[in-house]
């Protein structure tokens, strides 16, 4: 066909100059693009026992430029203390 060309996938380590950091084993995905923080990261702030957003924001910088992303710290926020919640329901129980 005329006009049509392939395109060319460039691996992602030829893509960067250098590995970015923090990134090069991890496929998580990014939860604030502003502080390029992955949800790797944010499930290690989590285990610190930061459960606001005020705390994970102080912590790791996530929610604290443009604020686009937190509604969706929130959203890991609620589902960490559903998750902590049925843990400890299921402790008692025992």
């Amino acid at each position: 066909m005329l006009g049509v060309t392939k395109k060319k996938v460039v691996p992602k380590k030829e893509f960067f100059l250098s590995e970015p950091k923090g990134l090069a084993d991890s496929n998580s995905m990014f939860v604030c693009v502003c502080k390029a923080i992955t949800e790797d990261q944010l499930q290690e702030t989590l285990k610190k026992g930061h459960k606001s957003l005020e705390e994970v924001s102080g912590s790791c910088g996530a929610g604290s430029d443009c604020g686009s992303c937190l509604q969706r710290l929130q959203a890991y926020l609620d589902q960490a203390d559903a998750i902590v919640g049925d843990q400890s329901a299921s402790a008692t129980e025992n």
